[in-house]
């Protein structure tokens, strides 16, 4: 059984429905998403993000990669009794970097 029971149908402009089309290219949402995101009761959902780019999906990979590379260089060094505060100068920097292209893609 659907969770949204209730159809409606609006009437739009010309100038609503471009902008309406304009939202849906944007963000890749259909045009009820759009609508049940500007009635929602969390002013946080209330916000309208662009879609992400097509290469996030492969960035977030390869900072994941990254991530678990450094991880295990990490454990490595501390095994090895090496100087590992390069190692974890290194993976701070890298996970600043990586909030930083998390924000510009979201």
């Amino acid at each position: 059984m659907r969770t949204r029971q209730h159809r409606i149908h609006i009437h739009l402009t010309d100038d609503e429905k471009k902008k309406l089309d304009e939202l849906k290219e944007m963000t890749g949402l259909t045009a009820s998403a759009i609508v049940r995101t500007f009635l929602s009761k969390r002013k946080k959902d209330r916000i309208l993000r662009p879609k992400p780019d097509e290469n996030y999906g492969k960035i977030t990979s390869e900072l994941f990669a990254i991530s678990n590379n450094l991880n295990q260089i990490n454990r490595v060094a501390e095994r090895n009794n090496d100087n590992i505060q390069l190692v974890q100068e290194t993976e701070k920097e890298f996970k600043e970097m990586a909030k930083l292209i998390r924000r510009l893609y979201l």
